[in-house]
């Protein structure tokens, strides 16, 4: 009994330090995976420079930021409310007294405002919003203008007119620019981190990229007539896609669509034909011209085919 005793007590003793260097492991490893997952966060939250399509609250965001910064009253007594209108959009540590002079401070109403490029730069991301407002820079008071006959006929009558209001006229010229907001973002949270400034409009256009080829590594074990076949399908196919309706289309194919005889096809050029007998693909480049116009362009298309007793059905239509 002794002797069982002991074992049991050793086993405590061995099993007490292996269960807490096994939660400790346990521990460190959680610790490590919550740091690769903090690191790749971390990562795609600075790549994720957005767009008016990947993210609507950050277009809401800049464009009421840009509407509280834009619209101004020009009074004096409201230009320590338009300072305190902002404080909820810069960071904390900002100085709001640093955007504007009171003493040129004008009238200013905003028309249209849109987000047209975010952009990163050195690590700061950037949205460029297109910016239409009117400042008023000038207001010129008409008095009105009486004769001195009309003075004497209306101090003879019981019943005077009451005197016409001075006229005001106003000068507003409007504005057009580009303004760029420096922001951060986490967690569908944004805050504005610099002052905004103006530039020309920034460019989208650049060589990121090689273009998009489709299929054109791919093999086929179908002989010649085979190829031909698909070839003879796929002409009489384009040429139904461009002439009917989504409709008429789906007896043809899995996602029907079709152009309704807006344009025809002048040609079909590049083809490259892979797959097998039963899944053939083709893919290569159509020119359409449409009718009403005489305009002339050119499309990739992309077909993966079903074969279907003596013909084929289209299985998927990409671009």
């Amino acid at each position: 009994m002794r002797w069982v005793l002991l074992i049991l007590i050793g086993g405590l003793v061995i099993s007490g330090p292996l269960a807490f260097m096994n939660v400790k492991s346990v521990s460190y490893q959680n610790k490590a995976v919550c740091q690769q997952l903090k690191g790749f966060e971390e990562k795609l939250d600075k790549a994720q420079t957005g767009s008016l399509a990947y993210n609507p609250a950050l277009g809401g965001y800049i464009q009421a930021f840009i509407k509280s910064y834009l619209t101004q009253s020009g009074n004096s007594e409201d230009f320590s409310k338009w300072q305190n209108s902002l404080k909820g959009y810069f960071a904390n540590d900002f100085d709001v007294s640093k955007l504007s002079n009171m003493d040129n401070w004008k009238t200013q109403q905003l028309i249209s405002a849109d987000v047209v490029a975010l952009y990163v730069q050195d690590d700061t991301k950037i949205a460029q919003i297109k910016v239409t407002y009117k400042v008023k820079t000038k207001e010129t008071v008409e008095k009105p203008k009486h004769d001195k006959n009309d003075k004497k006929n209306q101090k003879n009558q019981k019943d005077q007119k009451k005197p016409e209001k001075p006229k005001v006229h106003e000068t507003w010229v409007t504005k057009t620019e580009f303004y760029n907001v420096p922001y951060q973002a986490q967690d569908n949270k944004f805050t504005v981190v610099a002052m905004p400034f103006v530039s020309p409009e920034r460019s989208s256009t650049g060589h990121i990229s090689k273009s998009l080829i489709r299929n054109a590594k791919q093999q086929t074990n179908m002989d010649n007539s085979q190829v031909d076949s698909v070839m003879k399908f796929t002409t009489k196919f384009l040429n139904k896609y461009v002439s009917s309706s989504g409709k008429e289309m789906s007896f043809i194919m899995a996602d029907p669509v079709g152009l309704n005889g807006a344009y025809r096809v002048k040609s079909i050029e590049d083809t490259h034909v892979s797959g097998s007998v039963s899944k053939p693909r083709i893919s290569g480049t159509i020119m359409l011209e449409q009718l009403n116009t005489g305009v002339v362009h050119s499309e990739q298309f992309d077909l993966a085919l079903k074969k279907q007793d003596n013909t084929y059905f289209v299985s998927k239509f990409n671009h």
